[in-house]
């Protein structure tokens, strides 16, 4: 007969079983336990559909090419109207027009998907978005006082794609490609200058290393180019680099690939942006054991950071809380307005026995039995105290069930 074992503290962690509700035990044994996320956090992530628009020109100008591949975004990166003769197909050039390509030489090239190209009226060459892609012969116009480098970034370039102007905050240029190329480009010196190589990876880590290096920078705007224009892959090393160095608070995408090439905004992309997860400690009373092992996360045994996990000294610059402890009297009002301060949407885990219900406390007049008494909880970790492992397990649980809505930072200019 099978000898039956029984889960105790020594044998965290126990396997993911996701229930609803406030757990009715505080063991080691129980599971991290989702409630449900009826903030709307947790929503599934709608198909791509066509416009009858987009649809009747790719009818038109692609005949052979299925829905499947139009909404496939390398399909469209592929595809680009990239000169004169594919232009001419779908739009009637104005004489300014086919000069100002024809003239063209050098950095900013013609480049437009094959869905925004869609959107252009063919015959309307002042129609403003025909006018944001489409180059002008006023663009080889040089009046007096004119600059390449209009806003004077390579003077603040301490290393090849990073402009450090300001003391928190950076500029990091990590792709010199564009899937649409503006006109208006404030970049236009640099961005397709190349012929549409890669940046180099040395160039990469360079840039990294001098972050990780400066203390001061808490703020990462991503650009080039356009950002969204690596694949995930490129994207995720980049991400994950960054946010495993301390001191970087914010990390911003600055990208129009939302307007210009929507089918690049995959379920992939979304799950590798709400794999991200920032929270503010609240130590609510208790006998500081589940903080000793939610601090210890951040070590380099376990490591949190590589899953996109940091704790934060600012609730505003928070996603939500971690509290741990009972809630004395004399943190409740603390515990609220920090709660307050958070974001929304925002979110609450409760870590421990004594956040979930008071624990060894329970019942006495000095203590709320648990964070739920003040502020809403979503993801309830048990145990006295829950083993790192438990912690994280229930970290990642609800990474899984955040909504596409949480991948912050992804905005069209």
């Amino acid at each position: 007969m099978k000898k039956q074992i029984v889960s105790i503290e020594e044998d965290e962690p126990p396997g993911i079983v996701l229930q609803n509700g406030l757990p009715a035990a505080c063991s080691g044994s129980v599971p991290p336990r989702l409630v449900p996320l009826s903030r709307n956090l947790a929503h599934p992530v709608p198909r791509l559909t066509v416009s009858p628009r987009s649809h009747a020109f790719r009818k038109q100008f692609f005949p052979e090419v299925s829905v499947r591949d139009w909404n496939d975004w390398r399909w469209q990166n592929r595809h680009r109207i990239r000169d004169l003769r594919e232009l001419a197909r779908i739009i009637e050039p104005s004489p300014d027009e086919r000069d100002a390509i024809e003239r063209h030489n050098g950095p900013l090239p013609v480049g437009i998907t094959p869905y925004y190209a869609s959107l252009l009226d063919a015959n309307d060459p002042a129609q403003p978005l025909r006018k944001t892609v489409v180059p002008l012969t006023g663009e080889y116009l040089k009046g007096p006082g004119e600059a390449d480098d209009p806003l004077g970034e390579d003077h603040d370039s301490p290393v090849p794609g990073l402009v450090h102007r300001y003391p928190d905050r950076v500029l990091f240029l990590v792709t010199g490609i564009c899937t649409t190329y503006c006109r208006y480009c404030t970049r236009s010196r640099l961005v397709g200058a190349a012929g549409e190589k890669a940046i180099r990876r040395s160039d990469h880590e360079a840039a990294l290393d001098y972050i990780e290096r400066t203390p001061t920078i808490r703020d990462v705007l991503l650009s080039g180019g356009d950002p969204l224009s690596l694949d995930d892959d490129k994207l995720e090393y980049l991400l994950t680099r960054l946010k495993r160095i301390p001191h970087v608070e914010f990390v911003r995408i600055g990208t129009k690939v939302p307007a210009v090439l929507p089918q690049r905004i995959t379920p992939a992309l979304l799950r590798l942006f709400r794999r991200s997860l920032k929270l503010r400690v609240v130590s609510a009373g208790g006998c500081n054991g589940c903080e000793s092992d939610v601090n210890v996360l951040s070590t380099i045994v376990f490591d949190v950071g590589r899953f996109g996990i940091q704790y934060v000294a600012s609730p505003r610059h928070a996603d939500g809380l971690l509290i741990t402890g009972p809630v004395t009297e004399n943190m409740k009002l603390a515990l609220k307005k920090t709660y307050d301060a958070v974001p929304a949407p925002k979110i609450v885990i409760a870590v421990g026995a004594c956040a979930i219900s008071g624990g060894p406390y329970a019942g006495h007049d000095e203590q709320h039995d648990g964070a739920s008494s003040v502020v809403p909880v979503d993801l309830y970790i048990p145990g006295c105290p829950p083993h790192p492992l438990t912690i994280l397990d229930g970290f990642l649980s609800l990474l899984d069930r955040l909504g596409p809505e949480r991948a912050a930072g992804v905005t069209p200019e």
